[in-house]
C-alpha cells in the first residue's frame, strides 16, 4: 500500500507541477505579452489550483491502483490507469470550469491529461522493479 501511495504522489506532483510550466512557457513564447511577474503569479496559481482541484481525483487514483493491483498484468494496470487519468482530468476540468474533453477541450486540459498519462508510464512502482528493468524513473 505504501508503494502505491508513493507512486500516486509522484504522478500527482508530476501532473500538477509540469503542465503549468508548459502552459506558461507556451504562452510566453507564442503570446509574448506576458510580463515575468505575471508569469510567475500565473504559474503558482495554476500549481496551487491544480493541486487543490486534483486531490479528490488522485485519492481515487490511489484507491483504484490498489484495487486493480493483482487483477491485471503490469501493462494492463498502466492502460487502466491511463484511461482513468484522461477521464479524471476531463471530469475535474468539467466540474471546475464547465468544459471537458468531450466538448471543446482547452489547451490546458490536454496538457494536463498528456502529462498525467506520461507520469503513469514514466514512474515505476516498487512492485515493478522485480518485473522489469526498462529504464523508467524510480
Amino acid at each position: 500500500m505504501l508503494n502505491n501511495l508513493k507512486y500516486t504522489v509522484k504522478v500527482w506532483l508530476f501532473a500538477t507541477v509540469l503542465p503549468p510550466l508548459i502552459v506558461v512557457i507556451f504562452l510566453s513564447i507564442f503570446f509574448g505579452d506576458i510580463q515575468s511577474e505575471d508569469a510567475i503569479v500565473m504559474l503558482y496559481m495554476m500549481m496551487i489550483m491544480g493541486m487543490v482541484f486534483s486531490t479528490p481525483a488522485m485519492l481515487v487514483f490511489g484507491l483504484l491502483l490498489h484495487i486493480i493491483k493483482n487483477t491485471y498484468s503490469h501493462r494492463g494496470e498502466m492502460v487502466v490507469m491511463s484511461i482513468y487519468s484522461a477521464l479524471a482530468v476531463s471530469i475535474t476540468f468539467k466540474l471546475s470550469f464547465g468544459e471537458g474533453f468531450f466538448k471543446d477541450p482547452s489547451m490546458w486540459e490536454v496538457v494536463y491529461a498528456v502529462v498525467m498519462i506520461a507520469g503513469v508510464w514514466l514512474f515505476k512502482k516498487k512492485d515493478d522493479i522485480a518485473e522489469s528493468d526498462d529504464g523508467r524513473i524510480n
